[in-house]
């Protein structure tokens, strides 16, 4: 995987190299009524390639910090929620012991309960 790794590096700069002998002409650029002078195009597009590296990088660097505070404020909403979990479990284990006992005191009066059916 090396190999392959350093033959597309040796390719990528190869290109590069001719990409750049092969276009020396001269281009301007112009922006409404400002020209600027004649640059070979290859230098055109390498600084064109690097202010947008470079704008991309300020974004993401401006992005991570307001991904960061998202992240914490979801996980204290986490806890909060686990926190709220853990009593609703409390509630509806004691709503279930309570109906249990409930269920246990009104069994019909004939009925055997399991204990007494065991003994008799």
């Amino acid at each position: 995987m090396i190999y392959f790794k350093v033959a597309l590096l040796i390719a990528c700069i190869v290109a590069g190299i001719l990409f750049g002998v092969s276009n020396q002409q001269g281009a301007a650029l112009q922006f409404f009524s400002y020209t600027t002078r004649p640059y070979p195009l290859y230098l055109i597009l390498f600084i064109s390639f690097l202010l947008g590296a470079f704008v991309s990088l300020v974004y993401n660097v401006l992005a991570g910090s307001d991904m960061e505070t998202k992240e914490k404020l979801a996980g204290e909403r986490v806890k909060e929620l686990e926190k709220l979990s853990k009593e609703r479990e409390e509630e509806i284990k004691a709503y279930q012991k309570a109906r249990a006992k409930d269920e246990g005191e009104r069994k019909p009066a004939g009925e055997k309960t399991p204990d007494l059916a065991e003994k008799g």
